[in-house]
């Protein structure tokens, strides 16, 4: 699995429910940016919070930065 992210991962719920995206812990360009939009979010009352997980579901889609994950079942 690599290249661009396929529309069909997020653009169809009936086909993957649930997905999710989460940076790989290797993304870290990304990550360091996280907690300065966690901010702008508890400024305005927007309920967040940071989740880790080693294993988050089965992945649907990878590329260099992020997996695509569904429930397991």
């Amino acid at each position: 699995m690599s290249g661009e992210t396929s529309p069909g991962v997020f653009g169809r719920p009936e086909v993957n429910p649930g997905a999710a995206a989460w940076f790989k812990a290797t993304a870290r360009v990304f990550i360091d940016r996280v907690d300065g939009y966690l901010s702008i979010l508890e400024t305005h009352d927007v309920p967040c919070e940071t989740v880790w997980s080693a294993n988050p579901g089965q992945v649907i889609y990878e590329d260099e930065h992020q997996i695509v994950v569904v429930a397991r079942t």
